[in-house]
């Protein structure tokens, strides 16, 4: 047993690398999240998975251009870059992504397309972009044009616990202090009632 440990460490040293990626408790909870859900066995392959289609599509529009630049020039064309050239694709952004560009945190965004949700018709519902969903995991996206909207959006939330954002954050933070225990949760309704 011992000497098939050995074999085994000695295997992984030679012959593989491990790349470790820390994620933010604040910013990539979403992540977390979808990962505590599946077995460890499948997340390797999976990270694999999703790198390897990236790469593929990066080599495949890097051919796309080296084509284009080719065809440009034999027919007398304009160089890439100037008029009369596609504009380049829109960024997409998770959103992790999204709230790091606009100074919030994930629960934070998720909170304002519940707000959305419950009241469609609210004047400030309305200054909130939609979102899309994207691959086999249905996860959300976001155009990059879609941050000036967003941040928009942000700048219009009137402050405070009683504002319209309020019934929604109360929600949160009662999910929240009811996993911390009913001392907690009896101490956070009396701050309440005080405040």
């Amino acid at each position: 047993m011992a000497g098939d440990v050995k074999y085994i460490t000695r295997y992984q040293k030679a012959n593989t690398t491990q790349v470790n990626v820390r994620l933010s408790k604040k910013y990539d909870a979403d992540i977390i999240g979808f990962f505590e859900e599946m077995e460890d066995t499948g997340k390797a392959t999976y990270i694999k998975k999703l790198i390897r289609e990236d790469m593929a599509r990066r080599a495949a529009e890097k051919a796309d251009g080296a084509s284009a630049e080719e065809a440009g020039g034999e027919a007398g064309g304009e160089p890439s870059g100037e008029a009369g050239t596609e504009p380049a694709p829109e960024k997409i952004l998770t959103v992790a992504e999204l709230a790091v560009r606009i100074g919030s945190s994930v629960p934070t965004v998720s909170s304002w397309y519940r707000f959305k949700k419950e009241n469609p018709e609210h004047e400030l519902a309305k200054l909130l972009p939609d979102f899309f969903r994207k691959g086999a995991h249905r996860t959300r996206c976001w155009h990059e044009s879609d941050i000036e909207k967003l941040l928009k959006f942000k700048a219009s939330i009137p402050q405070g616990r009683n504002g319209v954002m309020g019934s929604i954050t109360q929600k949160y933070q009662k999910r929240k202090s009811a996993g911390s225990g009913a001392q907690e949760t009896a101490g956070s309704h009396e701050t309440d009632h005080a405040a």
